[in-house]
């Protein structure tokens, strides 16, 4: 088993970040990938992942990072810390996430949002690497901004699927690969990423909540979309 999204930088883990991860590896986890999501953080899950056998760094832009953040010096900043290091495995964690929980996400935010997804896929395009990609939506309405793909509805899942079938179409080899990070998606939107070229997904610990009574056996029950992929 590879557990794909650790931030075991975190300062929670500086009392027993050792003992974590060889408990973790002795438990039959073979791989751990520390993951950034900002310039602060991602120097530090490169450090943490050079110390320790078995663990890989991942380095990437939330999200969240675009509702403050313009594009000024990302992408080259990002392209250079992923080159630091042979221990760099992936980009991300970047994404799309339409959900705050003290403030509303505006539509410059998505689709400044949507303007660093899209260049953080040409990052992992030039590299070789793959992405991990974090999704997260909220209702409204989504108009399409500066020229990137849009869907109504205002879906982070729909989005992704709009910049991913737009992208890998660039990629004629299908080299870009992308996982899907602690993916939540209804069985509908499902089906429609499973008819993409190396699209993975990842689960977390949301797949053991019970499932509202209301919700079984629909097509928003996690639970079918685990037995659909």
């Amino acid at each position: 088993m590879i557990d794909i999204h650790a931030h075991l930088y975190w300062k929670s883990y500086d009392a027993d970040r050792d003992a974590v991860i060889r408990r973790a590896l002795e438990s039959g986890i073979k791989k751990m990938i520390c993951v950034g999501t900002s310039p602060e953080d991602n120097p530090q899950a490169i450090a943490v992942a050079e110390k320790y056998e078995g663990v890989y760094a991942s380095v990437g832009m939330h999200p969240h990072f675009f509702n403050k953040e313009g594009m000024t010096g990302v992408t080259g900043n990002l392209e250079r810390i992923a080159q630091s290091s042979n221990k760099v495995i992936a980009i991300g964690e970047c994404g799309l996430d339409y959900f705050e929980r003290e403030k509303l996400v505006t539509d410059e935010m998505k689709a400044q949002q949507k303007e660093g997804l899209v260049a953080q896929v040409e990052i992992a395009r030039q590299l070789g690497l793959p992405m991990i990609i974090h999704t997260r939506s909220s209702p409204g309405t989504l108009s399409s901004t500066a020229g990137l793909p849009a869907v109504v509805g205002g879906d982070a899942y729909g989005d992704i699927l709009c910049i991913l079938k737009d992208e890998l179409l660039k990629t004629k080899s299908h080299r870009l690969k992308a996982i899907l990070h602690c993916y939540q998606g209804d069985t509908e939107m499902t089906q429609k990423f499973l008819q993409l070229p190396n699209v993975y997904f990842s689960f977390a610990g949301n797949i053991t909540y019970p499932v509202k009574k209301s919700l079984a056996g629909t097509k928003d029950d996690l639970q079918e979309t685990l037995k659909l992929i």
